[in-house]
């Protein structure tokens, strides 16, 4: 999930969909703040990627997901 979107955050949507489901979140932002990183894997992001996207990275954090629900 982008961490700014327009309507709320990335962290208020992996705190919302945690709650019900197991999911394995990957936050995405052109931010690399240490604050924001820190804020996004506290709240159950299983990562962080600062755009623009490297996509091997992207794949191997895929990849890497345990056999639940992406959201990505």
């Amino acid at each position: 999930s982008e961490l700014h979107l327009p309507t709320a955050s990335g962290v208020d949507l992996i705190q919302q969909l945690k709650a019900r489901h197991p999911v394995h979140g990957i936050a995405m932002s052109s931010s690399g703040d240490a604050a924001d990183v820190a804020r996004c894997l506290q709240a159950g992001f299983a990562s962080f990627l600062v755009k623009p996207l490297d996509l091997d990275r992207l794949l191997a954090e895929i990849a890497s997901a345990p056999d639940t629900r992406l959201i990505a």
